[in-house]
């Protein structure tokens, strides 16, 4: 980088790293500090205009200050002084005082102290090139970030999972000084990047990571160097023990195995390191599709009930053949399912987001859509495109999977009138099977418990977008009559030529409670959860409706459990 001429050069830090001092590795090295510091000199008086972090005492040692040298920091010495700083969980904001005396609010949506620093910066050679500042802190207050730095690769079980590229001890205090700012308990796992490296600076590299709550130490990442005699992982570990932290020694795997039993929403698991600690990071997210542990089922379905399973979301051909490898059942969107509050001994299986392909439909009349697209969704997306043969299915709160499995419908159309074929997983392996041999009748299917719907074939036909609006109006008209409470959809089949919701209507059962369930008091044939039910008070309100009904009705829900 010495023989680098810029226009405009920031320098944010100077720290002593990339030294090979004593070691005779010069791949990526400077032989000592001298020769260091005469580079960054090299470099700093090539730059037409030079913006410079005035709080590292390493930079003020080196830059002599010019009319073409600016600073910024928080010292009152700084030409562009960072005031009133807030720091949170996800987020900053500051106040900067520019070289002129004016001062600019700045916001951010991303945390840390080093990204306040890191803005200060940019506003700072902004300024000094006069361009528009309303518009640098638009752009600042849009950013998010960018990869392996501070990125949220998403949660398992409830915790956070980030990863940074800091390998060096300031790199390390800045991310793990943000993640504490989460109020969270941190978990960091550290990589140490190069053999020569970890030998000049491994006890600076324990106090940095010593800040998080608990340590998993890898391997070194030596990218080729020489192994060095003495030097490992192990006196980054040992450091840490004797200072009374919680540390532990693992590979990429272990620590996967070991951090996803224990993680949960009051967790930050942050990954540490320049080599491939990221890894781990991707194998967290990537195990929780699949399995997500003991999970209560109530938060998988439209009332709300149901206990204990083991849940798995697939994402792939290869998920669902490991998935079905022991019993299982299938579960979409959770409607028309009544599940005990005992929970279900099989695993629970559930189609991930690469099932849904929602998006990438554009408005084919013919289209294989994945299983687990949503059918309101759907038929709106439809009906943009004027495509007609859905509008009955408006408000079902299913996927398509279920919808087919059940032949979801209403009076107004079933998902049979629009469905050519189907793809399915069965017996560890996908098939094509044409409507006809699924036996679709009301409110059925001849597909098995362990047939699993991937994909499914439907065809829509033309018609002018107002008629089709207009019989979505109608249908959704017809539901507005329905419950808002949480509920399952109709809880009994229609006997044949007449109205299950008619014949409780009439036999006064309206409002019929057991403990909090309810027979609604818009639609009879509906059962709500006022807040506290059971699954046990849905089936013996059930089964009590039955019992003061001369003809007995056939209940519509799948029943987990019972």
């Amino acid at each position: 980088f010495a023989d680098l001429k810029t226009d405009a050069a920031i320098l944010a830090n100077l720290g002593y790293d990339h030294i090979a001092g004593k070691f005779d590795e010069r791949r990526n090295y400077y032989a000592s500090k001298a020769d260091l510091d005469k580079a960054i000199k090299q470099y700093v008086s090539q730059a037409k205009k030079l913006v410079y972090y005035a709080d590292c005492p390493n930079l003020a040692k080196i830059i002599e200050k010019s009319n073409n040298s600016f600073s910024y920091g928080y010292t009152k010495n700084a030409d562009y002084q960072i005031l009133e700083q807030e720091l949170k969980a996800g987020s900053s904001q500051f106040k900067l005082k520019l070289a002129n005396k004016d001062t600019l609010n700045v916001k951010l949506n991303v945390p840390g102290a080093h990204n306040v620093q890191n803005a200060s910066a940019a506003l700072a050679l902004a300024d000094i090139y006069n361009l528009d500042l309303n518009k640098a802190l638009a752009a600042l207050e849009g950013f998010k970030g960018v990869g392996r730095r501070w990125q949220l690769w998403g949660e398992v079980n409830g915790a956070l999972i980030v990863d940074d590229y800091a390998v060096h001890q300031t790199e390390i205090k800045a991310t793990l000084n943000t993640a504490k700012n989460t109020g969270k308990f941190v978990r960091a796992v550290l990589q140490p990047h190069r053999m020569v490296r970890t030998a000049q600076n491994w006890q600076e590299l324990a106090q940095a990571v010593s800040i998080a709550d608990e340590i998993l130490v890898l391997d070194i990442y030596n990218f080729g160097e020489k192994e060095i005699p003495g030097i490992s992982s192990e006196l980054i570990i040992d450091y840490l023990k004797n200072k009374g932290k919680k540390v532990s020694h693992h590979d990429i795997s272990s620590a996967t195995k070991y951090l996803l039993p224990i993680i949960d929403s009051n967790d930050l698991v942050v990954t540490l390191g320049a080599g491939d600690v990221w890894r781990v990071a991707e194998n967290l997210i990537q195990a929780s599709k699949k399995i997500n542990k003991q999970v209560e089922l109530k938060n998988y379905t439209s009332l709300k009930l149901g206990g204990p399973a083991e849940l798995w979301e697939v994402n792939s051909l290869e998920d669902l053949k490991e998935a079905t490898k022991e019993e299982y059942r299938i579960i979409g969107a959770g409607s028309n399912l009544l599940i005990s509050d005992k929970g279900v001994k099989e695993r629970v299986i559930k189609l991930g987001k690469s099932f849904n392909n929602l998006k990438s439909w554009q408005g084919e009349a013919d289209f294989w859509f994945g299983a687990a697209t949503p059918l309101p969704g759907l038929v709106r997306k439809a009906s943009q495109f004027s495509l007609s043969g859905a509008e009955g299915l408006l408000g079902i709160p299913a996927q398509l999977g279920g919808a087919i499995k059940m032949n979801a419908g209403t009076r107004f159309g079933e998902i049979s009138e629009i469905l050519s074929e189907l793809e399915v997983f069965e017996d560890s392996e996908l098939k094509i099977i044409p409507v006809t041999d699924i036996g679709l009748s009301y409110r059925q299917s001849k597909l098995s418990d362990k047939t699993i719907v991937t994909q499914a074939h439907l065809s829509f036909k033309k018609e002018e977008k107002a008629k089709i609006l207009e019989k979505m109006s109608q249908v959704d008209a017809a539901r507005k009559s329905q419950p808002k409470l949480k509920s399952a959809g109709c809880a009994f089949k229609n006997p044949k030529n007449q109205s299950a919701g008619y014949l409780i209507d009439q036999a006064g059962l309206k409002g019929l409670r057991v403990g909090d369930a309810m027979v609604a008091y818009e639609h009879a044939n509906f059962i709500v959860n006022l807040g506290n039910a059971s699954s046990a008070d849905v089936l013996a309100l059930l089964e009590k409706i039955n019992a003061k009904l001369e003809q007995k009705l056939e209940i519509e829900w799948e029943m987990w459990g019972f």
